[in-house]
């Protein structure tokens, strides 16, 4: 069966195999199979990841791996400016395609997101705001949006 570019297959067992293979690289990276980086955080956070994945969703991330590892330079990566929450969920979406989204974290969630070009996320915290958006917050959401 031809699958068209962007869509999914269902398996016999109704898996989408793009869920499929995202489990299966999420998997390899809660047990640190495999992952090609480790990026390491200004407050002592460690992440060793997939340098494929973190490259497919952030343009920030692709440069940086793109120019370091083609040269051979170094397998670890200081990440200036995030926290170890803001990356833990923003690599847990990368692996998982899931985000909570809330009114506790949105704010910091769409700096970094927009710090590390992670459009996808970007856009679920746009998303967020427009669908709570009225008279009261309008103004502070155009504020932020400056």
């Amino acid at each position: 069966m031809a699958v068209k570019q962007g869509s999914c297959s269902s398996l016999q067992d109704r898996k989408c195999l793009c869920t499929d293979g995202l489990q299966y690289l999420s998997e390899f990276r809660e047990k640190e199979i495999q992952c090609d980086v480790v990026l390491k955080l200004e407050d002592g956070g460690s992440f060793p990841v997939h340098s494929v994945i973190l490259s497919k969703f952030s343009k920030y991330f692709s440069e940086l791996f793109t120019e370091k590892l083609r040269a051979h330079e170094q397998n670890d990566f200081l990440v200036e400016g995030v926290s170890s929450d803001m990356m833990a969920q923003i690599q847990d979406y990368m692996y998982t395609k899931k985000m909570d989204v809330n009114h506790g974290n949105v704010g910091q969630l769409l700096e970094t997101s927009d710090y590390l070009y992670v459009e996808d996320i970007i856009e679920l915290c746009c998303q967020f705001h427009k669908d709570r958006m009225d008279l009261d917050n309008c103004f502070g959401i155009l504020r932020l949006a400056r």
